[in-house]
């Protein structure tokens, strides 16, 4: 039997250029005409308190992502799942 590398899934709160490159190659899957992926644009999301990027890492890589967006009403909080994208 061969070694089976384990995923782990975390919430990203911090990014170097390596990340950004990972979650740009994944971005084509959600977006066709979005412009080129900056460190810039991923730190206005991350540091967003409305949106948690979600990241699968495999071997250290990031291989999938999803936005979760969250919002309050005066009915309680809701979230929405966006950008979802595996590679």
């Amino acid at each position: 039997m061969g070694f089976v590398s384990e995923v782990k899934v975390s919430v990203l709160s911090e990014w170097d250029e390596v990340a950004v490159a990972q979650l740009a190659r994944l971005l084509p899957q959600v977006s066709a005409s979005a412009p080129a992926l900056t460190s810039v644009r991923v730190g206005e999301v991350v540091l967003s308190p409305a949106t948690h990027v979600v990241v699968a890492r495999l071997d250290g890589a990031i291989v999938a992502m999803a936005l979760l967006l969250v919002g309050t009403t005066f009915s309680g909080d809701f979230g929405f799942v966006e950008e979802m994208a595996v590679g």
